[in-house]
């Protein structure tokens, strides 16, 4: 696959988080859920509302 284009970096972040509003989690901890073969639980993710970033802290919790 090939890398971003150079004349417009980030651009992959950008689409999904600031045009789609998806976010891109790829860093979740989830050891704890699987050990516990948790099949079912509530993810809340709360974040700082911010204009036209690509990054922001998020405080995700799994619920069970």
């Amino acid at each position: 696959m090939p890398g971003e284009d150079p004349e417009r970096p980030f651009l992959v972040p950008q689409t999904l988080n600031v045009r789609h509003g998806l976010f891109i989690m790829e860093n979740l901890a989830t050891e704890v859920l699987a050990r516990a073969e948790v099949s079912e639980f509530m993810f809340v993710l709360t974040h700082h509302k911010t204009r036209g970033s690509t990054a922001a802290v998020i405080a995700p919790a799994a619920v069970t």
